[in-house]
This record gives C-alpha cells, sequence and structure tokens, in this order.
C-alpha cells in the first residue's frame, strides 16, 4: 500500500449522463462537484495524478449509457490511504470532485 496522502489533487475521467457525472468503472457511481464520496468495502476511487493519465489510462465504459457518453475530466481532492493501480493510477477511499477541467479540444466530450 502506498503512503498516506492527505487531501491532494488528482484528475478522474467519468461520462456524462444528463448532466450528471458518472464513473466509466461501474456506470453507476455518480458523482457531484463539492461532495465528498466515500467507498465502503470496495477497492475505492481510481483516479490519476494529472488530466493526461486520466484521458488515456482510464478503463473503458461498461455497457449502458456511460458507453456512449460524452466525458470529461473532474479533478478530485483524495484522500486516506491509498493503493497503487496499473497505469500510473491511485485508490482512494474518499475522493470529492471539485472542478470540471473538461477533455482537450477534439475529444468527445463537455467542453
Amino acid at each position: 500500500m502506498a503512503e498516506s496522502l492527505r487531501h491532494k489533487f488528482f484528475y478522474k475521467q467519468v461520462a456524462i449522463v444528463s448532466g450528471r457525472f458518472f464513473a466509466l468503472e461501474d456506470g453507476r457511481s455518480e458523482f457531484t462537484l463539492g461532495e465528498t464520496r466515500h467507498e465502503v468495502g470496495k477497492a475505492g476511487f481510481s483516479v490519476y495524478r494529472n488530466p493526461e493519465e486520466a484521458l488515456f489510462a482510464s478503463p473503458p465504459p461498461r455497457d449502458g449509457a456511460v458507453s456512449i457518453a460524452p466525458r470529461t475530466i473532474l479533478k478530485v481532492m483524495g484522500w486516506g490511504d491509498s493503493t497503487e493501480l496499473p497505469g500510473n493510477g491511485l485508490s482512494f477511499a474518499y475522493i470529492c470532485p471539485v472542478l470540471n477541467v473538461g477533455l482537450p479540444r477534439g475529444y468527445l466530450g463537455s467542453r
């Protein structure tokens, strides 16, 4: 397990469905700017150290609405114990989205 990181910023690619943000990993976990999410009993929420890693290392979306939905990158605070993931990712039990960063021009996204 990686060292405990406290309230540092990370990035997460999400799907946008009806103006709401959903995790690509399961299509059900919803994120709202300014609201803390706590994942109990699972691996936590996957995040990346910069927007480029989030864009290129995020897992392919599950079937359903998130598989064809526009995407964006959220800047999130992550804290508590972290676990290293393949592809330079980290997993945190606590995250709080703070900003919709968007995607680079030319990508199917929010901006």
